[in-house]
């Protein structure tokens, strides 16, 4: 059966420390790919909560774990992809070299009719404006609440792609006031390789184009990924973030019974010692 884990956390590199372990502990090992070209990985079907001003800030502000390998300039300038004008992202859709589509263009400028190729359809709609809008006539009552706020990624264009779209769906729901809860639903995520990059530049860019103009708040993030996967090739990754054995899945260098037994005596026999001292001392006054 496939493993479904639930993880939650008020700390964004803690949360992602967490995935780790739940994957390489508890994952299925899954062999997929071409049959010239197979992949291995471990993987579960997460749903992973991230909440709270502290949490949401550390997103925003690109404030990843120390291990996390894209950070510093090289992760804004992935981050700043999700926030460009119109003329360049249609640029960014380049089939020769190599993007056939990006998941922006999709929430942006999402094609209907005729397709011209390069990500260019007869008719587009702006996802992101729509939902703003949304927001915006929602605020005008103290407790009103949809079930309607989601854009979608996954397109009919993508059916016969060898390299679908990742991300499917994003769904926006009002918690309270003007806070509001953004879910992003994955068919299929790498957990070390993506996760915090896919969630900065997705926040920043829901935070640009939706809550910043609607006068609105992002106060959690939800993850729902069918798969949510670490490759083997990044064995030595996890095993350095989590201390967990890939292969054995326990704890590396864990303290053996006989020195837990050692450590356990070596205390014993100090406070037979001070007692012993105490009933010298003792003497002194019988």
């Amino acid at each position: 059966m496939t493993h479904m884990m639930l993880i939650e956390s008020t700390d964004f590199s803690e949360c992602w420390e967490k995935i780790l372990k739940c994957i390489v502990m508890y994952g299925d090992n899954v062999e997929f790919g071409d049959i010239d070209e197979i992949k291995r990985m471990r993987e579960v079907h997460g749903t992973v909560r991230l909440y709270g001003t502290h949490a949401i800030s550390q997103v925003l502000n690109l404030d990843v774990h120390p291990s996390w390998q894209l950070k510093g300039q090289a992760l804004q300038d992935h981050v700043n992809d999700y926030l460009v004008s119109e003329e360049e992202l249609i640029e960014q859709v380049d089939p020769v070299n190599g993007f056939e589509y990006t998941y922006q263009n999709f929430m942006r400028r999402y094609g209907i009719g005729k397709d011209y190729g390069c990500g260019m359809y007869e008719q587009h709609i702006d996802q992101l404006s729509l939902v703003k809008d949304a927001l915006l006539e929602e605020q005008k009552h103290p407790t009103l609440s949809s079930n309607r706020h989601f854009i979608f990624v996954n397109h009919y264009s993508m059916m016969n792609k060898t390299s679908p779209a990742c991300l499917q769906m994003i769904f926006v729901r009002r918690i309270t006031g003007n806070k509001y809860s953004v879910r992003y639903v994955f068919r299929s995520q790498d957990a070390a390789q993506a996760w915090m990059s896919n969630t900065c530049a997705l926040t920043t860019c829901m935070n640009e184009f939706v809550f910043k103009p609607s006068n609105t708040v992002i106060e959690e993030i939800i993850y729902d990924s069918l798969s949510l996967h670490v490759y083997a090739n990044d064995k030595d990754l996890v095993e350095s973030v989590t201390g967990i054995d890939w292969d054995t899945r326990k704890p590396k260098n864990k303290t053996s019974r006989t020195t837990i037994h050692s450590i356990h005596q070596s205390a014993l026999n100090k406070t037979l010692d001070k007692i012993s001292e105490r009933c010298e001392e003792m003497k002194k006054y019988v």
